[in-house]
């Protein structure tokens, strides 16, 4: 399917991500419909359902996400690289807390001002041992699709819009609506919109797609950069998304109903990803190495030995 051109109105309207981490205070995460608990949302961006989800640690305090994709690497925007010192800065999986050794933005990360190649590879300075990486999209189409986004931003509902305060990890869902235009957002974003429940507002608050909210239907809100975006192309759960930007249809940037947000698609980037992290990597060779190893050294003594 073609993308659909957006209404030259919008432009003016978009927020860009710069604003979305803008990390000037401390980073509850993604907005949520107003008549379904937020116990919800929390349950369903638990570690227990997307394990290969964790965050970075700005500077401030703030929380920013990133997913797994190998024992040593996992990918987030690379607007917030600004907030990852190596050495320093550490992203928390599993339980631990693991040192960031070196990061890889995207060479044209915005390079013709639309956000567009908003991905960044992080290395980890040690493996993580009791997280599965999660696989990701290597180039399916994602229009249609039914996404899961995790993030630790802002919180509140579609009625109130992004209120604050962040932090707590949170998980919501919507239909991948619109491929970027290359007019005013970027082709290689998808994009979804915040959907109304209520009859009224599910007609005032369409933006793009169909006009029903999904049971967990929301949006992102500030901190939630970096985030991944899940769903199944036919394959099984993959990562298909990096939580970008979002854009107001109405004026007014709070991620109330039919606001949009945008990610990144990680299906464009297979090459990108398989040219900055090693196949296989680095922790698995090593692994294996060290087994291999024990094995020798075990036949040998029982050899020396007798038994």
């Amino acid at each position: 399917m073609r993308p659909i051109p957006l209404p030259p109105r919008w432009l003016a309207a978009l927020l860009l991500a710069s604003t979305l981490c803008g990390l000037s205070s401390p980073a509850l995460a993604v907005v949520r419909r107003h008549d379904v608990d937020d116990a919800d949302y929390i349950a369903l961006g638990s570690p227990a359902n997307f394990p290969a989800s964790g965050f970075i640690t700005a500077g401030n305090g703030a929380l920013l996400g990133g997913t797994l994709i190998d024992p040593l690497y996992f990918v987030t925007a690379a607007h917030i690289s600004g907030d990852i010192v190596p050495g320093v800065t550490t992203f928390t999986i599993g339980g631990a807390a693991y040192v960031i050794a070196e990061q890889r933005p995207h060479p044209s990360f915005n390079s013709t001002g639309k956000f567009e190649n908003d991905i960044n590879v992080v290395r980890l300075a040690t493996a993580v041992g009791n997280v599965t990486p999660t696989p990701y999209n290597m180039g399916l189409p994602e229009l249609g699709s039914t996404a899961t986004t995790i993030g630790y931003g802002q919180t509140g509902t579609g009625l109130t819009g992004s209120t604050g305060p962040a932090g707590q990890r949170r998980g919501a869902q919507n239909v991948v609506d619109l491929i970027g235009d290359g007019a005013v957002f970027p082709p290689t974003a998808f994009l979804a919109d915040f959907d109304n429940p209520t009859p009224a507002g599910a007609i005032r608050d369409n933006s793009l797609g169909a006009p029903t909210a999904l049971a967990f239907e929301g949006t992102l809100a500030l901190f939630d950069s970096g985030g991944g975006v899940y769903a199944n192309l036919g394959t099984g759960r993959v990562l298909i998304g990096i939580n970008s930007f979002t854009a107001s249809v109405d004026g007014t940037p709070n991620n109330d109903y039919s606001d949009l947000f945008g990610a990144t698609r990680v299906g464009l980037y297979s090459d990108y990803i398989a040219m900055n992290v090693p196949e296989p990597s680095t922790a698995v060779l090593t692994l294996i190495a060290s087994v291999l190893s024990a094995g020798v050294v075990r036949r040998r003594t029982r050899t020396a030995t007798g038994s």
